[in-house]
């Protein structure tokens, strides 16, 4: 047996604490792009293929501008094996 000494407890950084998002009269926008069978999708952005990365970008901005009077309160992303997915959950100012 090693003289190592070891200990497991749960970890909690602070960046990923929980808080309440008040999500009460949130609408949600759902933008899907569609990945190719060769490309691949983690479930952060940055690891999305650039050109989707780039698309959901354009697209999301697009509705923003026509959308002034909209405020994003809270933002998900997913991504399965043919999508990925921007989640904008938005009510009024």
């Amino acid at each position: 047996m090693s003289d190592r000494v070891c200990s497991v407890a749960p970890v909690v950084p602070p960046a990923l604490k929980s808080a309440a998002v008040d999500l009460d009269g949130c609408d949600v926008l759902e933008i899907t792009v569609g990945l190719f069978e060769h490309e691949q999708a983690g479930h952060r952005m940055e690891s999305w293929p650039p050109v989707v990365q780039r698309k959901v970008e354009e697209l999301a901005a697009e509705w923003l501008a026509r959308n002034p009077t909209r405020r994003i309160r809270l933002v998900s992303v997913a991504a399965t094996k043919s999508m990925c997915v921007l989640l904008l959950h938005h009510a009024a100012k």
